[in-house]
């Protein structure tokens, strides 16, 4: 194990328990910058593989998180999560999430936007760009 990582089992607790934090902290200094100030955000995700072979996710320690899924853009399958990214065109993120492979991408980047509605009501007239993994009639 890697001797800067914590063993304490609150460790984890302590950690989930901060997220607020540093998500308001990552934004007080994103909001110094010009780039958090425009109009026109990025929207894409990218697997994150914990195991590659489904009889390793089952016994994974992820294993109640994490789910086995098909990534199209790479064509394998693989267990783990997806990191869902929403950035400026800079690469700045303003939004992010981890969620299962199965889950839609629609349907992730909706609750996104719901959970973080007062950041996004803050620009109008905003532009989303995402991929066609993304695109729905509505």
């Amino acid at each position: 194990m890697f001797p800067y990582v914590p063993r304490d089992a609150g460790c984890n607790k302590r950690l989930r328990a901060a997220l607020p934090q540093v998500k308001r902290l990552i934004r007080v200094l994103a909001k110094d910058t010009d780039f958090w100030h425009g109009t026109v955000w990025i929207c894409d995700s990218t697997p994150v593989p914990c195991d590659m072979s489904r009889p390793t996710v089952k016994r994974s320690q992820a294993a109640g998180w994490a789910n086995y899924g098909y990534c199209p853009p790479h064509s394998r399958f693989y267990g783990g999560l997806r990191l869902f990214l929403v950035c400026t065109p800079s690469g700045m993120p303003t939004l992010w999430a981890l969620a299962g492979p199965k889950l839609d991408e629609r349907e992730v980047l909706a609750a996104m936007l719901e959970v973080d509605a007062q950041l996004v009501r803050e620009r109008p007239g905003l532009l989303l760009i995402t991929d066609k993994g993304f695109a729905s009639r509505a």
